[in-house]
């Protein structure tokens, strides 16, 4: 399914539009269809890690995913990632495996005009992954599609099951038809502030906006933070 909305010029004399088609699928798409959900799901799986390592600069690895195999030239760098394509990309080590921070400063009108933000991004890329990634590629420098497989299947399987577990464990407690009377009658105060530094204690929209994060199946970690000079 696609759709399309047209907003005709001021001049135009055509009439708005929008538009729903369900475009003949193509071959490429057709051929898919053919193949079993669990085949496809794991190659979608696959490509979304390349596309995660391509992002993190890891563009080696990426590539090797993608084509399912690597030249001789490239292998080492791989199968030694942690002192190949890591340290070529600048990761530093750290407790939870590797880390990189860029960071860029610049005048930023969407807080505060003439004020220096700098911006930061973060990627952490975890160990149990660059593990996996060194065992994915045979000495002959071939994808192991089968153990890479089974490897993002036994994570996304793993963190289903920690979710779940959470879920679990919450316990939501419901208010009496007694509490919720005393909560009624309560008289609504206003909150008064009698030292200007109790103010950092609301978060306000704008500090809410300073930093976003996101973590992929595979483990890593985007981070952006932006921070005032």
């Amino acid at each position: 399914m696609v759709g399309g909305i047209f907003v005709p010029q001021l001049k135009s004399n055509k009439n708005a539009q929008i538009l729903f088609i369900d475009p003949e699928p193509d071959a490429d798409l057709i051929k898919i269809l053919s193949f079993p959900e669990e085949v496809v799901a794991s190659a979608v799986r696959r490509q979304s890690l390349a596309k995660s390592l391509a992002m993190s600069g890891l563009s080696i690895t990426a590539t090797g995913l993608n084509n399912e195999r690597t030249n001789e030239k490239d292998l080492n760098l791989i199968r030694n990632i942690e002192k190949g394509e890591l340290t070529l990309n600048q990761f530093k080590e750290s407790e939870a495996g590797w880390k990189k921070s860029i960071q860029i400063q610049a005048v930023n009108d969407e807080f505060e005009k003439s004020r220096i933000y700098t911006t930061e991004l973060t990627i952490e890329i975890p160990r149990e992954l660059t593990k996996a990634l060194q065992e994915s590629f045979n000495q002959a420098g071939n994808l192991e599609v089968e153990f890479l497989n089974n490897w993002l299947q036994s994570r996304i399987l793993a963190n289903r099951s920690y979710k779940e577990q959470i879920v679990q464990n919450e316990t939501i407690e419901k208010p009496s038809e007694k509490d919720y009377e005393e909560r009624s009658n309560q008289e609504k105060k206003p909150t008064i502030f009698k030292n200007p530094d109790d103010f950092k204690l609301i978060k306000t929209n704008e500090e809410e906006k300073k930093s976003s994060s996101l973590v992929t199946p595979a483990g890593i970690s985007f981070s952006i933070t932006i921070n005032e000079v």
